[in-house]
């Protein structure tokens, strides 16, 4: 049985074992303070109080009645304790100092009290081996950068700017961030102070912007934005060039970002010397291997030519002939322009950049300009739109509506969602296609084509024969997407009916040579019931190619379907690929098809002879 003095000794006992941070896993471990005192969780101090309680409790059962002086005595002493312990603090008063690390907001970007002090210890703290003390340098820089870049001289920007770069690929993503951050500010404070750094920086920012970090990902894209608008044109260029044949698709998918901010930031890039270098890595993303990068590419080339009214053909002169053709697609009106959204800088705005007159000067130059040529009738084309030509507003309120209910878990919402798309698409297709929104829309479409309820899967067909001429030729930017889903439903007796007349709705208003290249590669591996349909239907395309001088497409993907297909010993894809093979003939001519077929065998090349016959 307890005494009272063991109960004393158990309650310090507990103060001691607390203090020296054993607790248990559902408790906070105690948060040092500045003088070496620990914080004590709010758990254990209520476990401290009932296990004194109970302690006490038994005390007075079972000892002996103390004497008034020694209850003073006892009283005393145990104030005493409590007055020790009262210095362990819960958990929920973290001191002020020791704070979740958290990223400056544009207003709290304030100036400092002591700047050269600041600027005397941020060196130390950045190369500190405490994670925090970096967070805190690197919001001190920004601060620096922002306010008082009039201290910072050339070697400490070089010296500031290293120390920075280090920070950047830092495991700890807060710090990663915080980095990147810090550097788009540098940037925006010293412009063309940091030339010398770009060749380091861009290598460093384009394996973050290709990073699966979605949370990092962001802040590099709005760093490299900020190292191309403001570092030199001809560095800038020279730090791409290099990346652009990089193995990595996400790499090169950034380069052409890059590049087409570069472009879209200058206000008149007819009198820039660096026109011909740029063009020519416009070219080369041309000939991508990566649809993205093509993508961004064609882009690139609309904002030439209906934006910075350069003509097609000295767009052309700088560009090699195989790429020279991809440009008169993309200006053919198949090819929707549709502005770059640039990634929200976290840390300036243009016009509070305090070193940024010149670039105010010549942006609101180029937007003068902009205005007044809108009020003035012009003889050239505007950037195309969809086949219906629709242009009124987006409701982004109502959009996101949308998209919630065509994810609903409830089969009916999603339901009556389609048919509320169709009439939200159709009313607004053209400002669709053009805000970049359009690929999360149509990924929760695609969804609902292999939907498990087959009444949404039958609707959601239903839906796309009015989608698709509305769209156009921005379907162009789904089709990898949206031509697996149809080809599935095509195998499906209860949709194939549906998904052919979608078929039907895609070749007469999207881009043939995008529709050929995506069915043929459908063809490869599709099911035996379903590749009839496909030759048939590039045999159509084929045939609606016959103005096409190049041809590119047909001889890359569909001739050598063809006569991959020779092979099959089903007689109904025999049937559609002779029909295919003949078109092909007649669009291309016989010795096109038998130059490519000098690498059969001579049994299927006595099979070709027989079709062509």
């Amino acid at each position: 049985m307890a005494t009272s003095g063991d109960s004393d000794q158990i309650y310090q006992n507990f103060v001691d074992r607390d203090n020296s941070g054993e607790l248990d896993n559902n408790e906070t471990r105690p948060i040092r303070k500045n003088n070496g005192e620990r914080v004590m969780s709010l758990a254990t101090r209520k476990r401290l109080e009932a296990k004194t309680k109970q302690d006490g409790h038994t005390s007075s059962n079972n000892s002996p009645r103390l004497s008034p002086e020694e209850a003073r005595s006892r009283e005393n002493d145990n104030q005493t304790l409590w007055k020790k312990s009262a210095k362990i603090k819960p958990t929920g008063t973290v001191p002020s100092g020791k704070q979740e690390p958290r990223y400056l907001e544009l207003h709290e970007i304030t100036p400092l009290f002591n700047p050269k002090q600041d600027l005397n210890k941020v060196l130390s703290q950045l190369q500190s081996d405490d994670w925090e003390t970096n967070f805190d340098a690197l919001s001190t820089v920004r601060r620096l950068a922002v306010h008082h870049a009039s201290m910072i001289d050339a070697v400490k920007v070089h010296a500031i700017v290293s120390e920075i770069m280090k920070q950047v690929p830092n495991l700890r993503s807060s710090v990663s961030k915080n980095a990147l951050l810090a550097l788009e500010s540098m940037c925006a404070a010293f412009t063309r102070a940091m030339d010398s750094e770009v060749e380091n920086i861009v290598p460093v920012l384009l394996r973050r912007c290709a990073d699966s970090n979605t949370f990092v990902c962001e802040s590099a894209a709005a760093s490299l934005h900020a190292v191309v608008l403001k570092c030199s044109t001809s560095r800038v260029v020279s730090a791409l060039t290099s990346h652009i044949s990089s193995k990595a698709a996400p790499i090169r998918r950034e380069v052409a970002r890059g590049i087409h901010a570069l472009i879209e930031g200058q206000a008149d890039i007819q009198a820039n010397k660096d026109l011909s270098a740029i063009l020519q890595l416009v070219g080369r993303c041309l000939q991508d291997s990566n649809n993205e990068v093509r993508d961004i590419a064609k882009q690139s080339i609309l904002h030439l030519h209906y934006k910075q009214r350069i003509p097609s053909e000295r767009i052309k002169r700088c560009l090699p002939a195989s790429a020279q053709t991809k440009v008169d697609s993309a200006l053919s009106g198949k090819v929707v322009y549709s502005p770059q959204v640039l990634p929200k800088s976290s840390s300036f705005t243009i016009s509070e950049l305090p070193s940024s007159a010149a670039i105010n000067k010549r942006e609101t130059t180029a937007a003068r300009k902009t205005k007044k040529f809108t009020k003035q009738p012009s003889s050239r084309a505007s950037p195309p739109t969809s086949s219906t030509g629709t242009r009124s507003k987006m409701n982004s309120d109502e959009l996101h509506r949308l998209e919630s209910r065509l994810d609903s878990s409830n089969w009916k919402d999603r339901f009556d969602a389609l048919s509320e798309t169709t009439d939200f698409i159709c009313g607004c297709a053209s400002a669709l296609v053009e805000s970049g929104q359009m690929l999360n829309l149509f990924d929760l479409l695609i969804k609902r084509l292999d939907d498990g309820n087959a009444k949404v899967n039958v609707l959601a067909l239903e839906c796309m024969e009015r989608i698709v001429p509305a769209i156009g030729s921005g379907m162009e930017q789904v089709l990898p997407n949206f031509v697996p889903a149809i080809t599935k439903n095509l195998a499906n007796a209860r949709t194939s009916s549906l998904a052919q007349s979608v078929v039907q709705k895609l070749c007469t208003h999207a881009d043939n040579r995008s529709l050929c290249q995506q069915f043929a590669i459908q063809a490869r591996s599709a099911n035996s019931r379903v590749i009839p349909a496909l030759l048939d239907t590039l045999t159509q395309l084929t045939a609606q190619s016959l103005d096409d001088k190049s041809n590119y497409v047909l001889t890359r993907h569909v001739l050598p379907l063809a006569l991959y297909l020779l092979k099959e010993a089903k007689s109904g894809v025999k049937e559609a690929n002779s029909r295919l093979l003949r078109q092909l003939r007649k669009t291309l001519g016989s010795t096109a098809v038998l130059s490519a077929a000098f690498k059969l065998s001579s049994a299927q090349q006595d099979k070709l002879a027989a079709v062509l016959r």
